[in-house]
């Protein structure tokens, strides 16, 4: 019985802690309170999983966010949570090792026949069954398993399903994960009235799901018209006759607005898709030989940075939590009640935790060798320093598929090669790390700008306005974003068939553009090269030995204002 109770407490202290609130999360009260549970409340492998299972939601969820976009029917609001539920274990498997263990353990034990009558999975069957499927989806691994027939055709239909596909592009921005999510709910509340002959009442609200997607993607285009003039691709009996009737088509047109001829070849990728694990590791271990070692550099940054941010906010504690910094007013109450789990306190929310930098790579064929090196070693710096500093960073690259155009120009060939066709080459953008992933996660993915053969042409333009979209949709108050590149975009294919400032007049008006937007803080850091007539805001590196004291002067301004 005593054992019972430790069991019981350490789980509460620990759901609390995982999910950052100082009440037990709603659903995992549920569950413990659950007298058809008292078999298996002595397991800790089940305790262990029951409490990542719910506490996870708290931590990773918005509530603002969650309660905007959630559905009022309590079919569609039930299923919505299922969703936000495999989203926050999605990043709970990707920060913490033990989860994934701990949230497959439980899944597996409810998979279980004997345990099929548990009664919230036997009332939810459908969502969770739907959970199981999402959760495997957004980690690309098969981790349930089951010998119920039933739950097995239901795996075999919904497990690769298309609308999940669509939910996990948008796991990292919650806003639009909620929306998406809720609009996909009609389609699963539909397919199960369906199955079980209801389908008729569920008929109008699907028309207007159509009404109101129609109604999205109009307005989608109508904002893609402000930065791009998108091409139609025409047949070669079009572009003939366009031809033969206008023969100023010919012609350079100096004003012409910036385009791409197709983006359906365009790539944003995980850098952990490009290369394997072992080269991963060997391409980390070669920039790390090439690099030299900056740990009193990163210390001296993060304690000047600190500084910086302590003396422009007023301090203030929350007290009466349960993780954070121990209370020494509360001593007498640890000796006399070793029970009390309310011992900490908290520093109260300051600038840097509202703050989200972005780094934005040039991985263009000129930046090999020491000119990627600099810039590894400039990210690496920032990286370590912001972070011990509390503030949230993501880390991204861009470049092209292939040298002088890739399966753009070859389209362009086959329609009859049209006149000022716009881009031609097929953007690769590539995520080296999130904003919601720690370094020590991801900092081997760092190694992969040494990878042969990926460093080719740069379109900046494109890759700043991809950032900018990235950073506008993060719920923090400030936003920087720092690019680090070595001068002038370029890409043969599309120069050689447009105006050849094209690329240059575009970056600089997407540079003006959000510059004077000033949503966006934008700082330009030029390796080697100096970026100063592209960028209001820019500082010029050439040699490895410069790159501390270059950013230690330049570091602190960008939290100014």
């Amino acid at each position: 019985m005593r054992e019972k109770k430790n069991l019981e407490l350490i789980s509460n202290i620990t759901a609390k802690t995982l999910s950052r609130t100082k009440i037990l999360p709603a659903n995992l009260k549920i569950h413990k309170d659950n007298k058809e549970d008292d078999n298996c409340r002595q397991s800790l492998n089940y305790h262990r999983g029951l409490v990542d299972f719910f506490s996870f939601f708290e931590r990773y969820t918005n509530k603002k966010i969650y309660s905007k976009f959630q559905p009022i029917d309590d079919d569609k609001r039930l299923l919505y949570e299922f969703f936000h539920l495999s989203r926050s274990h999605f990043f709970a498997i990707n920060e913490y090792q033990g989860s994934y263990e701990n949230i497959m353990n439980y899944g597996n034990f409810i998979l279980g026949k004997e345990n099929i009558n548990n009664e919230f999975f036997f009332k939810n069957f459908y969502y969770t069954s739907i959970y199981f499927c999402s959760i495997e989806c957004f980690i690309n691994k098969k981790i349930f398993k089951t010998n119920i027939e039933e739950i097995k055709t239901f795996f075999s239909k919904f497990r690769k399903h298309k609308k999940l596909y669509s939910l996990k592009h948008k796991l990292n921005n919650q806003i639009e994960f909620s929306k998406l999510s809720s609009e996909i709910c009609d389609f699963f509340i539909k397919k199960k009235k369906t199955n079980s002959g209801k389908d008729e009442s569920n008929l109008n609200s699907q028309k207007k799901l159509e009404k109101k997607n129609e109604s999205k993607k109009k307005i989608y285009e109508d904002s893609k018209q402000i930065t791009f003039q998108k091409k139609k691709i025409p047949s070669p009996q079009e572009t003939a006759s366009e031809i033969n009737q206008n023969p100023n088509l010919n012609t350079k047109n100096e004003e012409k607005k910036y385009s791409f001829f197709t983006d359906k070849f365009d790539q944003v990728v995980n850098a952990e898709k490009i290369c394997d694990k072992y080269e991963r590791n060997e391409l980390k271990k070669k920039l790390s030989e090439a690099s030299p070692k900056l740990d009193y550099v990163i210390k001296k940054l993060a304690l000047k940075l600190e500084r910086k941010l302590f003396s422009r906010k007023e301090l203030s504690w929350d007290f009466d939590d349960y993780e954070g910094i121990l209370d020494s007013s509360r001593f007498a109450h640890i000796i006399s009640n070793p029970q009390n789990d309310i011992l900490y306190k908290k520093d109260k929310d300051t600038v840097a935790k509202n703050t989200i930098v972005s780094l934005l790579i040039d991985n263009s064929g000129s930046m090999r060798g020491r000119p990627i090196v600099i810039a590894a070693n400039a990210v690496d710096i920032l990286v370590k320093t912001l972070e011990k500093c509390g503030v949230k960073i993501e880390i991204l690259g861009f470049t092209t598929k292939r040298w002088k155009g890739g399966k753009s120009r070859e389209n362009w060939v086959e329609v009859g090669r049209i006149p000022n066709p716009g881009r031609l080459n097929d953007l690769l953008h590539i995520i080296y790390k999130d904003s919601d992933r720690n370094w020590k996660s991801c900092e081997k993915n760092l190694g992969i700008v040494l990878k042969e053969g990926l460093l080719k042409e740069n379109i900046d333009g494109e890759a700043l306005l991809w950032a900018e979209k990235r950073l506008l949709a993060k719920t923090e108050k400030k936003k920087i974003l720092i690019v680090i590149s070595d001068g002038a975009p370029v890409d043969d294919s599309t120069l050689s068939s447009n105006n050849s400032n094209l690329l240059e007049f575009h970056l600089k008006e997407v540079i003006r553009k959000i510059e004077k937007e000033k949503r966006i803080d934008l700082l330009a850091i030029g390796i080697g090269h100096d970026v100063s007539k592209y960028y209001k805001k820019a500082i010029t590196i050439t040699e490895v030995e410069k790159l501390a004291e270059v950013l230690l002067t330049k570091i602190n301004s960008m939290f100014d204002h």
